[in-house]
């Protein structure tokens, strides 16, 4: 817009001439710049020029570029891709060197593949690290080095018959056999067998105690006498029972604890007394035995299944107080004699 001032008028008292008509000069030189840029803006050539401007004004700095495109009308302000600018491999690479691996872990920058990638290594005899789980099937198995057994793997391995099998050997290996004692592990079994050995006339042992019949008898090589015995075997040789065996029953079958006394049968009713077989009584051969008939019914003396008598017919007690004797002498035969009919 054209500068207008309201100026004194000439001759005035307060303008000299010659300020006067430099002043209004000033004023006419840019009233006409004003009108010469105002020209300028209306055309194309203005634009440009303030772009030529705004880009001269503009520094590229490092790794920016700066392109005036007067035919696109713009300015373009860019990142440069080369040098020290913000290459993708060159980012990777740098954070690659910045992370360090600690215990445990790998990196590796893969620029082929543009990844970096961080890992847990794995857990081996010398380092620490990561494991599979094992399988009930690998723990079982035993074989694999590289994988952790769980609880429920390990209850797994020692539910196997073989593992049952190898603690079995083991126990019986460190198992040792002291004096008297035999130790047998039975894998067909499953079993370990710790039993006490037999006493012999060589080596020191268990015993079996011996009945009175047995040491009376005087056969036996395996079993012991006890004080009892003792007094029944004395009490035999001086012709004296070792005590008496009332029985009052109607049947009666000898055991061996009756060999050495006497045997009483006492009943108003007949009374049968069973012979037994050696399988049933392993009375010894020679074993005797006496009976005394006390009561009114007399005592028929039989020989039990898979046993023998003699004489074998009928043998039956005569009368109360009547004496009658057994003897085994054979391994299934008895000899019965006395007062009998």
């Amino acid at each position: 817009m054209p500068i207008s001032p309201t100026l004194p008028t000439a001759g005035s008292s307060d303008w000299d001439e010659p300020l006067n008509a430099a002043l209004t000069e000033i004023i006419d030189a840019v009233n006409d710049q004003e009108t010469e840029l105002g020209n300028k803006l209306d055309t194309s050539a203005a634009a440009e020029l303030i772009r030529d401007t705004i880009a001269a004004a503009l520094l590229e700095g490092t790794n920016v570029t700066i392109t005036v495109d007067d035919a696109g009308d713009t300015i373009t302000i860019a990142a440069a891709g080369g040098g020290g600018g913000l290459d993708a491999e060159a980012v990777r690479d740098t954070i690659g060197t910045a992370l360090v691996e600690g215990s445990g872990v790998d990196i590796t920058v893969n620029d082929a593949g543009d990844t970096i990638t961080i890992a847990v290594v794995d857990a081996s005899a010398t380092a620490k690290g990561i494991v599979e789980l094992a399988t009930d099937a690998e723990t079982i198995t035993g074989t694999d080095t590289a994988r952790a057994v769980t609880p429920a793997s390990l209850a797994a391995k020692l539910a196997d018959t073989s593992v049952a099998e190898i603690i079995r050997d083991v126990i019986g290996a460190a198992l040792a056999e002291g004096a008297a004692i035999d130790i047998t592990v039975n894998d067909g079994g499953d079993s370990i067998t710790i039993a006490a050995t037999d006493a012999s006339a060589t080596a020191k042992g268990i015993v079996e105690l011996a009945t009175d019949a047995e040491a009376i008898t005087g056969t036996d090589t395996v079993r012991a006498i006890t004080p009892a015995n003792l007094a029944a075997v004395l009490a035999a040789v001086r012709g004296a029972y070792v005590g008496i065996n009332a029985q009052t029953g109607t049947t009666y079958t000898p055991v061996l604890g009756d060999q050495g006394k006497l045997v009483t049968l006492t009943n108003a009713a007949s009374i049968t007394v069973t012979l037994p077989q050696n399988s049933s009584l392993a009375f010894p051969i020679g074993a005797s035995i006496d009976f005394l008939i006390l009561g009114a019914g007399q005592a028929t003396f039989s020989a039990g299944s898979g046993a023998t008598k003699v004489p074998s017919g009928t043998i039956t007690s005569r009368q109360t107080g009547a004496f009658v004797t057994v003897v085994k002498i054979a391994t299934n035969e008895w000899a019965v004699g006395g007062d009998t009919a």
